[in-house]
């Protein structure tokens, strides 16, 4: 049993869950560096696949909201999360 004011994660009669990432699955890069010719739809087409609106890198990027037209070849930015 557990002690007093202790939090228990799992019913202590089951065997711990091992949570495993697929190998096979899709890595997402945690940062993307600008390239010559992007654009944010580019980069967002690349990171989540068509169809998926650049205002998903702004969200991502807060400091390209005042300047949402205008990136620099090699500057870095975190990628989108592709769920909206």
């Amino acid at each position: 049993p557990s002690p007093p004011n202790s939090v228990t994660t799992q019913d202590e009669t089951k065997p711990p869950i091992e949570i495993t990432q697929d190998p096979n699955a899709p890595k997402q890069p945690t940062q993307y560096t600008v390239k010559p010719g992007d654009n944010l739809t580019v980069i967002t087409e690349k990171s989540c696949g068509k169809n998926k609106p650049w205002q998903l890198m702004v969200k991502a990027n807060p400091q390209l909201k005042s300047r949402p037209n205008y990136i620099k070849v090699g500057e870095v930015l975190n990628p989108p999360n592709c769920e909206g």
